[in-house]
């Protein structure tokens, strides 16, 4: 009974694993549904590393502007809060805001993440809530990323689709 037991445990504890997004992987405009602000970004690149509890994330953006936006996202996996600090881009140029991030798997290794971040608008704080749904296509190569944003400014629904240009070594 016991050894029952154990082995349901390590197959639900197997299927909650997240799938391997580890790599660099470059945005391809032609097959993602993209807001209109994405029509001036040049190229969009996520360079991720992934442990079991972690995917940590460098979101490289080039929008045209003097210098590309940079930001390192932390990711759980484990269902875990973090709070932290995310970058947003705003009209003073790349700011720092608190944000809590939660993230979770699901049986089929896609990830699920939520953040919520504190944005300084107008003498005021505002609330924006992102929620991105990560899957893989079957053979790895090919990453979509499903994201609903909800702020005062409006809910905002987009599809990024990525494309692994290499993959990256696990852990970090």
């Amino acid at each position: 009974m016991k050894s029952i037991l154990l082995a349901s445990l390590l197959a639900l504890s197997t299927l909650a694993r997240a799938a391997d997004y580890s790599g660099t992987w470059a945005l391809d405009k032609s097959r993602s549904k993209l807001p209109p602000p994405y029509e001036r970004v040049r190229s969009h690149i996520l360079i991720n590393t992934q442990t079991p509890t972690r995917l940590n994330v460098m979101v490289e953006m080039d929008a045209g502007l003097p210098e590309k936006d940079k930001t390192a996202i932390v990711y759980p996996l484990d269902g875990s809060v973090l709070n932290t600090e995310s970058k947003i881009r705003m009209q003073q140029g790349q700011v720092s805001v608190p944000a809590t991030v939660t993230g979770s798997t699901d049986a089929e290794g896609g990830v699920h993440f939520l953040t919520k971040r504190t944005i300084p608008m107008g003498g005021q704080q505002i609330t924006s809530n992102d929620a991105e749904d990560w899957s893989l296509s079957a053979d790895g190569n090919v990453l979509t990323v499903r994201r609903s944003t909800d702020s005062p400014r409006g809910k905002l629904d987009y599809e990024m689709v990525f494309v692994r240009q290499q993959p990256a070594a696990q852990g970090g």
